[in-house]
């Protein structure tokens, strides 16, 4: 059988009749600690043809077992020699967990280091492919792109309006009717932000309510002009009207 050092740990193998039915006194060779051995439940057979576990130093020739002696002949309980290896026969069935292949320990940080990469050409690439929605999510991005030589103009800024022309119609009082043109000076097709047309008046100062505008067919092809027609129908004495670009949803909500 196989006794273990409560204190220490260390293993020895010795016969199973040395305990006896009652036990037997140990003391462990390498910490010195006594123990009282209980038998054990189930007895394994095993040969045994010369026990090397023994101090048998501190062990007086007897009839005894020479594994254990009992109380009667010996006060002091006798030690146990070194540990030994355990059979395999004898050896307890442990449950060492999941087995984990080692040749598939540097595959994990291999991936991670290519995904990283792919990542990040991913996001070079949408930097370089598409700076004005950068630097309107970022700011500061604006300085970056400069230093690096990518043109950082918003596609907005390539819409201007021209040729406003605003007539007041002579047989409807009130009414207005506001000509332009939108022209798209870029070499692609750009989204045309909604028109804000601000009636004021001879100081500046607005009146009423503004309209808005935007094209049916929208984007607007590359280097074109839009031309459109808008009327505005008001009480008051509008003296002039304020045009311009609203690039932001929310921006026309507050206004």
């Amino acid at each position: 059988m196989i006794i273990v050092c409560p204190e220490c740990s260390a293993r020895y193998l010795i016969q199973t009749s040395s305990v006896g039915p009652s036990g037997k006194k140990v003391k462990c060779a390498s910490c010195k600690h006594v123990w009282h051995q209980e038998p054990e439940t189930e007895e394994i057979l095993i040969d045994v043809q010369d026990d090397p576990v023994l101090d048998t130093d501190e062990i007086e020739e007897n009839d005894t077992d020479p594994a254990l002696i009992s109380d009667e002949e010996d006060k002091e309980a006798i030690s146990v020699g070194e540990d030994v290896s355990i059979p395999h026969s004898v050896r307890p069935n442990v449950d060492h967990g999941t087995h984990v292949d080692d040749s598939t320990a540097g595959v994990l940080p291999a991936y991670s280091v290519l995904a990283a990469i792919f990542i990040g050409l991913l996001l070079v690439v949408a930097l370089g492919q598409f700076p004005a929605v950068f630097t309107k999510i970022i700011p500061g991005m604006e300085i970056i792109y400069e230093k690096a030589g990518i043109d950082v103009t918003h596609d907005e800024e390539s819409l201007m309006l021209d040729r406003i022309y605003i007539r007041a119609d002579e047989k409807n009082a009130g009414h207005y009717i506001i000509e332009g043109v939108i022209l798209n000076l870029a070499p692609k097709s750009v989204e045309v932000p909604f028109v804000k047309v601000q009636p004021l008046d001879r100081n500046g100062v607005i009146l009423g309510e503004p309209i808005y505008y935007q094209p049916e067919q929208n984007p607007i092809p590359a280097e074109s002009a839009h031309d459109f027609t808008l009327d505005y129908q008001t009480e008051e004495r509008v003296a002039d009207f304020e045009l311009r670009f609203v690039f932001e949803k929310d921006q026309i909500e507050k206004e």
